[in-house]
């Protein structure tokens, strides 16, 4: 990183448009330290998507139950069919614009993740939207507009969402 008068540069990087820009930092930046120009840093989306699979009982015990108080958006899917491609782009321009609420996606393998065996041989995803452990609502098929709407509606921090 380059410095000038004990200020570093760095990098702000969008992963929604891929534009890049420097700008000098007044903090101490660390080397590969990575910003957003809509203010949030998520750099483990270098890394990995926005949704964390889960593929184990122990996992979804951790990451699911482990993380109170934010909505949990898990799409439950089958071995033979994956995680659905078409509602990825709907839902990762949710989780952008939502970055300021507590919200997690994740996809569940209903094959292997005790609990979820009613899920199991459906041909259509579904999406389960729980709070603290308890499924809040539930979505079944692809059908974006009413999904972003609950989501909308459940992370709404003055529960001013839109009548479900």
């Amino acid at each position: 990183m380059a410095e000038a008068d004990g200020h570093s540069m760095k990098l702000i990087v969008c992963v929604v448009c891929a534009c890049v820009r420097a700008s000098w930092a007044t903090e101490a930046v660390l080397p590969g330290t990575v910003e957003y120009h809509y203010g949030v840093c998520r750099p483990l989306l270098f890394i990995m998507g926005f949704q964390i699979d889960i593929s184990s009982t122990e996992q979804y015990k951790h990451e699911v139950l482990g993380t109170p108080g934010t909505l949990q958006v898990l799409e439950c899917y089958n071995d033979w069919a994956g995680p659905c491609k078409p509602i990825q782009a709907t839902l990762k321009a949710l989780y952008f614009s939502l970055s300021d609420r507590p919200l997690k996606f994740y996809t569940v393998n209903v094959d292997k993740v005790h609990g979820f065996e009613q899920y199991r041989g459906k041909c259509q995803p579904v999406f389960l939207l729980q709070k603290d452990g308890i499924v809040q609502q539930t979505v079944t098929g692809v059908q974006g507009p009413p999904l972003v709407q609950l989501i909308t509606s459940l992370t709404d921090p003055a529960g001013r969402g839109a009548a479900v």
